[in-house]
């Protein structure tokens, strides 16, 4: 099997997904350790913060790799599917335990509103690559 660029993915409902799940992976990746821990302590000391602190960096790093794969034209949608699957539902996990962490804490709106709105952005973008993947959606 060659590989081969395959610059029609950039066009893709998914190709569209990846790119914006990484744009969102890298702002959250600021928002996590500089706001939502006040800048004052590392990135995942706090287990709420710091669960979406590794899940969002381990995702970032995976997106990324996803997207070349895609983009060099090797495909494997039976593992990416589960992979989707499982972000989706830890991204919901992270996002009830921001939504606990922000009650609990009693914090200002600002960042962190925004940061759980892109936390559950990340989930539906999982959700909607899920129903692409499946066949439930269209990819173009």
């Amino acid at each position: 099997m060659a590989v081969k660029l395959r610059s029609e993915y950039l066009s893709t409902n998914r190709g569209i997904i990846k790119i914006v799940q990484i744009i969102i992976g890298i702002i959250l990746s600021f928002m996590v350790c500089r706001y939502w821990e006040s800048g004052n302590y590392s990135c995942f000391s706090e287990y709420r913060t710091g669960y979406v602190g590794t899940l969002n960096y381990i995702v970032l790093i995976l997106n990324i790799v996803w997207f070349v794969l895609n983009f060099i034209n090797i495909r494997n949608w039976k593992v990416e599917r589960i992979y989707a699957i499982i972000c989706a539902v830890l991204f919901f996990i992270a996002l009830g335990l921001l939504i606990f962490y922000f009650i609990d804490a009693r914090l200002e709106a600002g960042y962190n509103i925004i940061g759980m709105i892109l936390i559950g952005v990340m989930a539906c973008l999982f959700l909607w690559d899920v129903q692409i993947l499946q066949g439930e959606s269209s990819n173009y």
